[in-house]
């Protein structure tokens, strides 16, 4: 069984429940800019000014670009398993992610 402490499920659709871990002020992979991984190959820590919201998680973007990017495509940017460790999730556990690329 999954440990869900700290873990906050967003509504996708009244029955789907989507696991993602979010920061205290409800944003998604603790504040950083989800589309620098892409466009960058590093972490940026996002801006509240530029923010979208997804699965019920607020997503921050270091420009406006990259959150134009994500509201073009937000499935292709939000991270896999919610922000979880897919290792971890493998193995009965929840351990988030990682915010180096290097890291993995």
């Amino acid at each position: 069984m999954l440990s869900m402490a700290g873990a906050a499920f967003a509504d996708q659709t009244p029955d789907l429940k989507v696991l993602v871990l979010k920061n205290k002020d409800g944003a998604a992979i603790l504040g950083y800019d989800a589309v620098a991984y892409f466009t960058d190959n590093k972490p940026a820590k996002g801006n509240p000014k530029f923010q979208s919201e997804y699965e019920g998680a607020k997503y921050y973007f270091a420009t406006a670009e990259h959150k134009a990017l994500f509201d073009a495509n937000p499935a292709k940017y939000a991270p896999a398993y919610g922000g979880y460790c897919g290792y971890a999730a493998s193995i009965d556990r929840l351990s988030p992610i990682s915010r180096n690329v290097s890291d993995h």
